[in-house]
This record gives C-alpha cells, sequence and structure tokens, in this order.
C-alpha cells in the first residue's frame, strides 16, 4: 500500500503536468485588428509579407506587426499556417534580414494577453491569438483571403 506522501508527491506530478499541458497552444489563430482600423480583410499573401517586414502598409494602411516569443508554438504553428516556413527556416530568414538590413524581428509580447494590451493602446497593430480568445471591446478578428 502507497503512502498518503506518496500519494500527495503522485498527485502534485498530476497537477503540475496539467497546468504545463494547459499552457500548450491547441487553438486556432485569428488574426486581430483593432475596430477601428479601417482593414476589413487581409490577403494571406499581404499578411506574409506584413509579418516578414518585407512591408508596411497594406491597402495604404500602416500597420506595425506584433509578434509572440520566438520559441513559442503558437509562433512556431503561425509560421507554419501563414507563413509557410518551419521554425529553422524563421530562424534563418531573421539572422539574414538582421545581417544584410540591420534589421530587427517586430515588436515581441509575451502572451495573447499582452498582446492585446499593446493592441488596444495601439490601433495602428495588427497581431494574433489563439482560440479561445476574449476579445475585449475595440479588438476586431481580421478576414484573411486565400486566393
Amino acid at each position: 500500500m502507497k503512502s498518503s506522501g506518496h500519494r500527495c508527491i503522485l498527485l502534485f506530478r498530476f497537477l503540475l503536468f496539467l497546468s504545463f499541458a494547459s499552457c500548450l497552444y491547441s487553438g486556432e489563430i485569428r488574426i486581430l485588428l483593432s475596430g477601428a482600423s479601417e482593414l476589413g480583410s487581409i490577403r494571406a499573401k499581404d499578411l506574409k509579407s506584413l509579418f516578414l517586414m518585407q512591408v508596411d502598409r497594406v491597402d495604404g494602411i500602416r500597420l506595425e506587426v506584433i509578434e509572440h516569443p520566438f520559441d513559442s508554438s503558437l509562433r512556431q504553428d503561425f509560421a507554419r499556417d501563414y507563413l509557410n516556413m518551419n521554425h529553422q527556416q524563421m530562424k534563418d530568414y531573421w539572422l539574414k534580414r538582421f545581417i544584410t538590413y540591420g534589421q530587427l524581428e517586430p515588436r515581441v509580447k509575451k502572451n495573447c494577453r499582452a498582446a492585446l494590451r499593446y493592441l488596444i493602446l495601439n490601433p495602428q497593430s495588427i497581431a494574433y491569438c489563439e482560440e479561445p480568445v476574449e476579445l475585449p471591446e475595440g479588438v476586431r478578428i481580421l478576414e484573411v483571403r486565400h486566393h
């Protein structure tokens, strides 16, 4: 029979595992924009150019990109789904941009909550978060056109 101390340790490990697992990305990615923005939708190729900082305007509207930490699963999934790049390709891309142009990667926020706060205060910004995400007033989902 196991001691109650051993059971407590097992329970603690299980709860620790659950808390870690809940932090993993598992939702659908949504592109977010200020409700005040005039941009109604965006073509997938324009979104890619914007997040790779090859352009800073879409349909004449200037947008500042808000990114997530480089090694986050959310950013890796975004890069795969929207930029058609894997993790190593992203590393190589940003290293080349820095060496060639002195350009750093976009502004990084530590999580979706921080990205949303920044987006509210800077309505010329564009970000992405996983669903489900509770959108604060003044933030909307931007339609991505894939044609």
